[in-house]
């Protein structure tokens, strides 16, 4: 990364390149029983820059940032995974590649302004973020023994030959997928530092969490989920108080929340095909 001055303007630039590679092969059902025999391999290639230009103006009570964000993960992932493989797998087991491209771009402003002029100690702040999250996926799974077949399709198969999943290319038994999700973030906060020992502070504020795929789950209904968004409230104190030679830390706060679409993990038992994965979904349409 690197920063530059330009006086009360500054102009600073984060870069970051990463190539990994993972390779998992481990006692996945945890019990001294070989219950479940899997392993996984990962490699990712990931981009991210950040551009933020920066200064104060009004004799500095005022201090204001924007930028702009781009980041990618292209990536490609190996798995394979066999119920109860003693010494012949009571199950068919099961293959699956993906190829996944994850893009996220955005732009984002912040502005904090001293209102020392109103009262001594106190700072309003504002920050606004815009993103756009693309996400790409190709898929292929196979089981069966000793011979694997393509099982993106409508099992058990029919008498008249495979049916397959809607958008599967059957020569490649490749099912591709894409998603956009785009919204807000933001951030309001009023805080007063009554004394220097002393902060109190009222906050309002939105997150969002991009929506993604389910790589390893072959259901269609399931195969994605949509964005988390996130709306909260708090209202806190922070002070430093002594008793006597002894230090005391108070934090009091109140914190109110309100998640929609909220994303949680769930376990999907293929019986058709012998497989166990773990996908997300949003809690509201979780089996009861």
């Amino acid at each position: 990364n690197f920063t530059i001055d330009f006086g009360n303007v500054g102009l600073k630039n984060i870069l970051y390149y990463a190539d990994r590679y993972e390779f998992l092969d481990k006692d996945w059902d945890g019990t001294p029983a070989s219950i479940v025999q899997a392993y996984r391999g990962d490699e990712t290639d990931s981009f991210y820059t950040e551009t933020q230009l920066y200064g104060d103006l009004f004799e500095e009570r005022l201090d204001w940032r924007v930028g702009f964000v781009y980041g990618n993960d292209d990536s490609h992932s190996d798995s394979s995974q066999t119920v109860f493989p003693m010494p012949v797998s009571l199950t068919a087991p099961r293959r699956t590649i993906t190829d996944l491209d994850y893009t996220t771009t955005a732009i984002f402003g912040t502005v904090s302004y001293d209102l020392s002029a109103l009262l001594q100690g106190l700072t309003a702040t504002a920050g606004y973020r815009y993103t756009w999250d693309e996400r790409s996926a190709d898929l292929q799974a196979y089981s069966g023994q000793p011979t694997q077949f393509c099982a993106l399709q409508v099992l058990p198969v029919p008498a008249t030959g495979p049916v397959y999943e809607a958008g599967v290319d059957p020569a490649t038994c490749t099912r591709p997928a894409t998603l956009k999700f785009e919204d807000d973030n933001y951030n309001l906060t009023l805080d007063w530092k009554a004394t220097d020992s002393i902060l109190l502070y009222a906050a309002t504020r939105k997150g969002y969490k991009s929506g993604s795929f389910n790589l390893i789950v072959v259901d269609p209904a399931i195969a994605s989920y949509d964005p988390e968004i996130i709306e909260d409230i708090e209202i806190g104190l922070k002070a430093d108080w002594s008793l006597g030679n002894v230090p005391i830390r108070t934090n009091i706060a109140y914190f109110d929340a309100d998640y929609t679409d909220i994303q949680t993990s769930f376990t999907v038992v293929d019986t058709v095909l012998g497989t166990v994965a773990a996908a997300t979904q949003f809690w509201a349409l979780l089996p009861e």
